[in-house]
């Protein structure tokens, strides 16, 4: 039997490598070229026709690498099913497409998400800064109510644990990027100059992955990767920890109305209940009607929290957006004004204000389209947010 997910540019052949007359170690080891050729420098000159790291559609690197985790995958599979409970043997054999498509798509997007990370980096460093608190106040003029949690967390990340993380973030793609150029160099290793790849003749994945992870272990420093983890474990904690204080009045209401509500739906819904669910079960309906006012509770803690924010967002953001774009224009010296003697930045600020906010309420804090599909990430970003918040 055998599984694969296999878009086109996947399912292009791979020569064979040619034999190689050099000898070579026979155990794992990486000589000395091999060592030299992990520094990024000497990596573009030993592959001049383009690297095989980025445009992954395009390359035999990543279509190689994706055959290998596809025979993987598929053996794992074969052995789980023999060893699991008969019940769960259906479902690996039925998981392994879903993981090769998951895994296909993490590995295609990764050099683009890179990239947009280092263009967002980019251009926070180049756009000048009236015109980013102007963007910013726009944002939180039109977005604060929806997004709360989120906006929240990005300012108490901003102020608390950017600076870290973003040193930590650094020093895992250089170790990342440094074991992916040594992994290249190993997947074209031939000991036994037989002409096939030493990695194309693994059989059992578990030394596959012990190869590549005794790889992992010795090209990258852990100390580098020990700081970097837990600068982002520090700044992650940091904004959590200043959620749950700042919005700890909201989970105070969710549990006030929660307590409110459960005594007199339980008097109504039980004898409902009772009549509908079987007798066995029946110790099972206060505790359903408990946390079906929880939930209740819940959302209308955070609804009433959102239409706050959203006020609240609407006026600061319009204060920024309105000062930062004068304030902008004042030294591009497309107009003269005196920020102390001129009431426009008030006028333009709470005009917006007065829009943002009434855009927010009156569409129920739904987004139009397409943001309602662009933005999905953040509003899975926003409801994980709520839940650590809420949960003790």
């Amino acid at each position: 039997m055998g599984f694969s997910f296999s878009p086109k540019s996947v399912q292009t052949p791979t020569s064979p490598a040619t034999p190689s007359s050099k000898k070579t170690p026979s155990k794992l080891q990486m000589d000395e070229d091999d060592v030299d050729i992990v520094n990024p420098k000497n990596f573009a000159e030993a592959y001049p026709k383009g690297n095989p790291l980025a445009s992954p559609s395009n390359n035999t690197e990543f279509r190689r690498n994706q055959d290998r985790i596809n025979r993987m995958l598929t053996k794992l599979a074969s052995e789980g099913e023999n060893l699991a409970p008969s019940w769960a043997a259906p479902l690996i054999t039925k998981s392994v497409p879903v993981i090769m498509a998951i895994m296909y798509y993490v590995m295609l997007a990764y050099p683009y998400a890179v990239k947009a990370y280092d263009f967002c980096l980019k251009l926070n460093e180049t756009l000048p800064m009236d015109l980013l608190v102007a963007v910013w106040g726009i944002v939180l003029c039109f977005f604060g109510g929806t997004f709360p949690l989120s906006i929240a967390a990005y300012e108490a990340f901003k102020i608390s644990g950017w600076d870290q993380t973003r040193c930590a973030l650094g020093d895992l793609k250089s170790e990342y990027n440094t074991y992916r150029r040594a992994s290249v160099v190993d997947d074209k290793k031939d000991d036994d100059n037989n002409g096939v790849a030493d990695v194309d003749e693994i059989g059992d994945p578990k030394a596959l992955v012990k190869r590549k992870m005794n790889l992992a272990f010795r090209v990258c420093d852990p100390q580098k990767f020990e700081v970097a983890v837990g600068g982002i474990y520090q700044g992650f904690i940091g904004v959590i920890a200043t959620l749950k204080f700042k919005y700890a009045r909201t989970v105070a209401l969710g549990v006030s109305i929660g307590s409110a509500l459960r005594k007199p739906v339980s008097i109504w819904a039980t004898p409902v209940l009772a009549k509908v669910v079987a007798t066995e079960h029946h110790k099972w309906i206060p505790y359903g009607i408990n946390y079906a006012c929880k939930l209740v509770a819940v959302s209308i803690a955070w609804y009433v929290q959102s239409i706050i924010s959203s006020v609240q967002c609407a006026i600061r953001g319009g204060m920024l957006f309105s000062r930062g774009i004068l304030r902008f224009l004042n030294k591009k010296g497309v107009i003269k004004l005196d920020e102390d003697e001129t009431y426009l930045d008030e006028i333009l600020g709470w005009t917006f204000a007065f829009f943002g906010a009434s855009f927010q309420i009156f569409r129920g804090f739904s987004l139009p389209f397409p943001l309602n599909i662009l933005l999905i990430p953040f509003r899975i970003l926003e409801a994980w947010l709520q839940w650590i918040v809420t949960s003790k």
